[in-house]
């Protein structure tokens, strides 16, 4: 079992046993908010224990962080995961290479990702963000392609 979910149990247990000594009366009420303060300060403790190491971000703008964080925060709420130190590199050094570098396409990645419900993060076909090198060169052969058809037809 993993050590997270002992210390729950653990934790739990610890609190159902108080809960029930302070029902019977068993505990005065200062013991009682004594008890819940300490119980209070284990659980911040721990929580910041198993809390992933940071992790630096690829761009250091604050509306790229302000996404990361919200994304973070939508894949606990929405799916009930949280990322491990690995997981995080990973899944910025994925994002860096789909964004081609490009911090306004990566926060647009995340935010379709977020608005379509995914459990990952995904470019939108076609892509949304017009100011990446990929889509600046497709648009300029576009225009090359239909100046070369313009002339050959002598328009």
């Amino acid at each position: 079992m993993a050590k997270s979910k002992v210390f729950e149990r653990a934790a739990q247990s610890i609190f159902d046993l108080f809960q029930d000594l302070y029902n019977r009366n068993a505990l005065t009420v200062g013991e009682a908010t004594q008890f819940n303060e300490a119980y209070e300060v284990v659980i911040l403790h721990y929580n910041e224990s198993i809390a992933p190491a940071p992790c630096p971000l690829p761009w250091t703008d604050e509306e790229f962080a302000e996404a990361w964080a919200q994304w973070v925060k939508y894949k606990r709420e929405q799916h009930n995961f949280s990322y491990k130190p690995t997981g995080i590199k990973a899944t910025l050094d994925g994002l860096y290479k789909d964004a081609n570098g490009d911090a306004r396409y990566a926060i647009e990645i995340i935010e379709f990702s977020m608005k379509n419900g995914y459990k990952g993060l995904f470019a939108p076909k076609g892509g949304i963000a017009t100011n990446t090198p990929k889509l600046k060169a497709s648009a300029a052969n576009l225009i090359n392609a239909n100046q070369g058809a313009a002339s050959m037809l002598g328009l």
